[in-house]
This record gives C-alpha cells, structure tokens and sequence, in this order.
C-alpha cells in the first residue's frame, strides 16, 4: 500500500482493496530497457508513482511523483465500472478499470493487475 493513500484515510475509513499495477501495461518502456537502462528506470518509478484502493466510503488514487494526479470519489456516486482487456492483457492478466459517475464523471485506470478482482470488490463495497 502507497503512503499517499494511507496519508489521505478518514478516522473511520479502511481500505477493503489494494489494486497492484503491472509493468507490462506500456510496450515503450519494454522496448527501452536495451536503450541505456531507461527503460529499466520508467519501470521503476512508474510501479512506485501509482496506487490505486477502494475503501468502505471511496476510490483513492494517485498517479505520478512531480506532477500528481489524484482521485478521491465516494462510492455512492459511482454509476458505472467497466473493464477493457486487449490480447496481451488477458494472456498477462491486467487491463483498464474505467469508472463512471454521475454527471458523466469518467476515471480510467490503465494497466490494473487483476482487474476484474478490483471491479468485483468495488461492486462488492457499493451494494
């Protein structure tokens, strides 16, 4: 679990579901590893910059280290959860969560191991 999200828990807030994010997700920093190791580095911070939970009351995330992208949305707002799997994300076991609320309110979380687990959970959490 990311030290952000345990910085932002409510007192009476747990978390239910930690998603873990692949590497695979992005063919570019694949393809980067031979190329002087940069590969290799986008791997390592782009697995550390991003977390991802569902909580008893939201949907916590947190993408990036110098600029930041943050989500926080209550689960009763949540209309609509969608996952996308190509080929590759299904033969590796990841793919895209993609939220909807209301007002048309969309988040989509790219490269989420598991991410029927994490639908199934969210569900879970909002019925």
């Amino acid at each position: 679990m990311g030290k952000y999200i345990n910085s932002v828990l409510l007192p009476d807030e747990e978390i239910k579901h930690n998603a873990v994010y692949t590497k695979l997700d992005n063919p570019i920093r694949i393809l980067l590893i031979p190329v002087f190791g940069l590969g290799l580095i986008l791997l390592y911070f782009s697995d550390k910059t991003r977390e991802l939970a569902c909580t008893n009351k939201r949907i916590i995330a947190k993408e990036g280290w110098i600029s930041r992208n943050t989500v926080d949305y209550p689960l009763g707002k949540i209309e609509n959860i969608e996952v996308y799997q190509g080929l590759i994300g299904r033969i590796f076991g990841f793919g895209s969560i993609q939220v909807t609320g209301t007002g048309g309110t969309v988040m989509l979380f790219k490269g989420v191991k598991k991410p029927e687990e994490f639908k199934q959970k969210l569900n879970e959490m909002r019925y």
